[in-house]
């Protein structure tokens, strides 16, 4: 009964001293990337898919491909927001100016 009884209690300091290291862990701010401001010399769109009015889309900008998400009014783009900069494999905090974003929509409109 008493070695039973030690191999709970054993059991049960690894499992709070886990639970402790994993809360330790899960508290931990995130390391941020170092934020890039992003240009590219051309934007070209590669494929898109419409549901209902708004649209996705990849837009293929030198080494980089860029994810929006666009919303058409007639021939121009009415609303745009970038989800995602992608740049060999991986994913770019990427800061876009207002330049950069008119040649993203002009490419937008020259791709649908």
């Amino acid at each position: 009964m008493a070695k039973l009884q030690k191999s709970f209690k054993a059991a049960l300091f690894a499992l709070l001293v886990g639970s402790g290291m994993f809360a330790a862990y899960a508290v931990q701010p995130a390391k941020e990337q170092p934020t890039e401001h992003f240009y590219s010399s051309s934007y070209q769109m590669q494929n898109s898919f419409c549901a209902d009015e708004y649209c996705t889309a990849r837009i293929k900008a030198d080494d980089a491909d860029v994810y929006v998400e666009y919303k058409l009014d007639d021939a121009s783009v009415a609303e745009m927001e970038v989800i995602n900069v992608i740049r060999f494999n991986e994913s770019v905090n990427a800061e876009i100016d207002r330049y950069e974003i008119q040649k993203i929509n002009a490419a937008i409109v020259g791709g649908v």
